[in-house]
């Protein structure tokens, strides 16, 4: 059984007002106005455009599980040149972090998307990825709570953001779009918030 989400406010963490249709930047810090602007029309021409809470989990890397027999033997599979070939799959292993950030963007995605026909050609996809400060970014004693001057703008560590974006794409498939083989533009990006999660706008072409 699916957990229930968490319930969201009338402006979401990451500032948007789905009433306005704007995003209020101003307890965000956001460094970049070209970015600003650029979320802004995506968002406009968006079909789907929400919020999903939770630590983003990265994709894991690939590994090849070989499918064994009962006895523990590997299954292999006879070529046309007579060599075996291994039969197996490749599994994410990202862990249960990664897991659990797939289920909620399954779950959120589901709410928006509905029970309609699955997107299919062209899509455009934008995602932000919100992670919470360290707490060595800020002040301590009476000017506790208070950013450090030195504190960076944008968040430069790991997860690297295309492993995140494709553990989130994966979770989508089957949920908003058919595959997501049909975005052929895509903007991504990472930001420091007040909690974690991601905004993810989706919208067709023609």
């Amino acid at each position: 059984m699916e957990t229930p989400p968490p319930i969201q406010g009338p402006v979401d963490p990451d500032g948007w007002d789905p009433a306005e249709r704007l995003w209020d930047d101003e307890a965000l810090r956001e460094p970049c106005s070209q970015f600003q602007a650029m979320r802004f029309v995506c968002s406009q021409q968006a079909t789907h455009c929400f919020w999903v809470p939770g630590r983003p989990g990265p994709a894991g890397s690939k590994t090849f599980m070989p499918s064994r027999y009962k006895d523990g033997s590997i299954v292999t599979k006879a070529m046309a040149s007579g060599k075996p070939m291994v039969i197996g799959n490749y599994v994410d292993c990202g862990g249960k972090k990664t897991s659990d950030w797939r289920h909620n963007v399954a779950i959120f995605g589901r709410m928006v998307h509905g029970a309609t026909d699955l997107l299919e050609g062209p899509l455009g996809c934008m995602i932000v990825f919100y992670q919470c400060r360290p707490q060595d970014h800020f002040r301590s004693g009476r000017f506790a709570g208070q950013l450090k001057p030195k504190a960076p703008d944008l968040p430069t560590g790991k997860p690297d953001i295309v492993k995140l974006a494709r553990s989130t794409e994966d979770a989508l498939t089957g949920i908003v779009w058919k595959d997501d083989k049909f975005v052929v533009t895509e903007y991504l990006a990472k930001r420091f918030g007040p909690e974690p999660g991601a905004r993810i706008i989706v919208w067709p072409y023609g």
